[in-house]
């Protein structure tokens, strides 16, 4: 089941929004999986610092943030470039969330589609999931 999904760009007054289907994600990871690298909270503040840097994509519906994602060309440091083939301009999808209530229903899937339209438009040669 599919469900009606709009993409936008993030505005600096959507951070809150974002930090919570972040942490929704995280705690939902947390709790299926036990602690790890998936289980750190967003806080609005860190939300805006990724912001300055990149760009955020939100998947809304009904008015609601559902999903989010963040394209950078920034290296995240967990990235190892050795695991992939070299390019001149990589972009770099990080931050990747969808609420726990919304997954497997083609959020993640507009999120996705959305952010390979948008490494084209920033000239990217490759898109890498972090």
């Amino acid at each position: 089941m599919n469900v009606n999904v709009s993409i936008s760009l993030a505005t600096p007054e959507d951070a809150a929004a974002i930090a919570d289907v972040i942490s929704e994600a995280a705690r939902d990871l947390t709790n299926k999986h036990g602690p790890g690298h998936w289980s750190a909270v967003a806080t609005g503040k860190g939300v805006l610092n990724g912001m300055s840097k990149a760009k955020v994509l939100l998947a809304r519906t009904s008015g609601q943030v559902v999903g989010t994602l963040r394209l950078t060309s920034s290296k995240p440091w967990v990235i190892d470039p050795a695991y992939f083939t070299p390019v001149p301009r990589p972009v770099y999808l990080v931050d990747v969330a969808v609420r726990p209530g919304f997954q497997r229903i083609g959020v993640g899937k507009s999120l996705i589609e959305a952010a390979k339209q948008m490494a084209t438009a920033l000239a990217g040669d490759s898109l890498r999931l972090d």
